[in-house]
């Protein structure tokens, strides 16, 4: 599984338990280096903050784009949007080009809206590029009567968003990340 260090607060290359700069020894087996700071072992799995694994996320690489697939059809409650907060901000620090498929997504709360929203703000405050696609009728109106369309780049399907960024090679193959 690959590794990677970050403060609490999402700071790559740093370790999480003092919050000053780690450099990897390609060397050292990922997992096994020491914080040569505070001699604590500071790595955690690549997108998850202190531990949180993606459990209602699918990411893949495809190029230098994140796609990402909700696992969960129904997005109701707070427990379940406060771990997905989690999950889409650890995906800033891995691509400058996210794209949420939400082919998967049946039924979406008013309070994920706001996660968007300030999922969508951070990502631009760190110059990635976000794209929408594959929201089912229901789900795309409420972002036109919340005129949410207008603050979010929303395709009908993957290929058309995909487009949208710039352009992938031909023979791009999806790559798991999680």
């Amino acid at each position: 599984m690959p590794i990677s260090s970050r403060t609490p607060e999402g700071i790559p290359n740093h370790c999480p338990m003092c919050g000053k700069e780690v450099v990897v020894n390609p060397s050292i087996p990922p997992g096994d280096a020491l914080c040569p700071h505070c001699g604590q072992l500071p790595w955690f799995p690549v997108g998850t903050r202190s531990g949180l694994s993606r459990q209602h996320l699918d990411v893949r690489r495809l190029g230098d784009v994140v796609v990402v697939n909700f696992t969960c059809s129904q997005i109701p409650d707070s427990s379940i949007i406060a771990e997905l907060r989690e999950e889409l901000r650890s995906l800033v620090d891995e691509s400058k080009k996210i794209l949420l498929d939400f082919a998967n997504v049946d039924y979406l709360s008013s309070e994920f809206l706001g996660t968007l929203i300030t999922f969508d703000k951070q990502a631009k405050s760190a110059s990635c590029r976000v794209r929408f696609c594959n929201l089912r009728a229901d789900i795309l109106e409420v972002f036109q009567i919340t005129k949410l369309d207008r603050l979010f780049t929303i395709h009908k399907d993957r290929e058309s968003a995909l487009r949208g960024f710039d352009p992938l090679p031909d023979t791009a193959e999806p790559t798991k990340l999680n």
